[in-house]
């Protein structure tokens, strides 16, 4: 006796089509997130149709909303990795780096004169420097 067979259905197949948005990027003025202690920082996040948010290494709460952060005058204090993050959950990054003309700055300087002869002695002055 013969076994009849099923014969083969074609399965359904349903294929959709994902995709998923590119990074925002940053731009910064001025360029490379270079920026010299006391000079204005600007970075533009490119994501244009999303709200943004804008984030530093450490923190989780935004610091800043929109696509521009400004930072009028940057210190050491402003060093470091920025995010901006659109409602999407895409995020770019940039890292600030804050040039010291003065890397050292010194608030108090000490003058000093020094005797070799009839006999040795030091005598330093204390002049505070703003």
């Amino acid at each position: 006796m013969e076994q009849e067979m099923d014969p083969v259905r074609p399965c359904s197949v349903m294929f959709r089509h994902l995709t998923f948005p590119d990074p925002p990027i940053i731009a910064s003025s001025p360029p490379n997130g270079r920026v010299s202690e006391g000079q204005p920082l600007n970075l533009t996040c490119t994501q244009a149709r999303a709200s943004i948010s804008w984030y530093k290494q450490g923190s989780d709460k935004p610091i800043a909303h929109g696509q521009e952060l400004t930072i009028q005058e940057a210190s050491s204090s402003h060093e470091g990795t920025y995010y901006c993050a659109s409602e999407n959950g895409s995020k770019g990054s940039i890292y600030v780096s804050v040039i010291s003309e003065y890397p050292h700055k010194c608030k108090n300087i000490f003058v000093c004169s020094l005797t070799l002869w009839p006999d040795f002695n030091v005598a330093c002055d204390e002049e505070y420097k703003q």
